[in-house]
């Protein structure tokens, strides 16, 4: 769970906080979320659909989506009166906050294996 926040003001957030130029909405940019599903990378429409179709998530935040299936299915619901948003952040913005993380060395580590003490 997130503090309560618009699709909107959540895309902006994921902008800030990845340093990402741009970002794009499917769905009620207005929809309330507080429940944030997120699929980083390139998981497919089927796993992305099956995530808003368990009911619990206002939002899903991924790394790319197939146009003709997850932000079709996101823009039909919303035709029918769901709430729900799609914030599409680009593969790689996904994925490179984490492998950043991943690879960054623990504190006190030699960061340059040339110049160990």
């Amino acid at each position: 769970m997130v503090p309560p926040q618009s699709a909107k003001q959540l895309a902006v957030y994921c902008k800030e906080r990845l340093n990402i130029r741009t970002v794009r909405i499917a769905g009620d940019i207005d929809t309330p979320c507080s429940r944030v599903g997120v699929l980083a990378g390139a998981w497919g429409g089927r796993a992305q659909i099956e995530l808003f179709q368990r009911g619990d998530i206002d939002a899903l935040i991924c790394g790319e989506t197939q146009e003709w299936e997850t932000c079709e299915y996101v823009r039909d619901a919303v035709a029918i009166g769901q709430r729900k948003a799609l914030i599409v952040l680009c593969h790689t913005n996904s994925e490179e906050a984490g492998m950043v993380r991943r690879m960054a060395p623990p504190p006190g580590a030699c960061r340059d294996p040339h110049n160990a003490p």
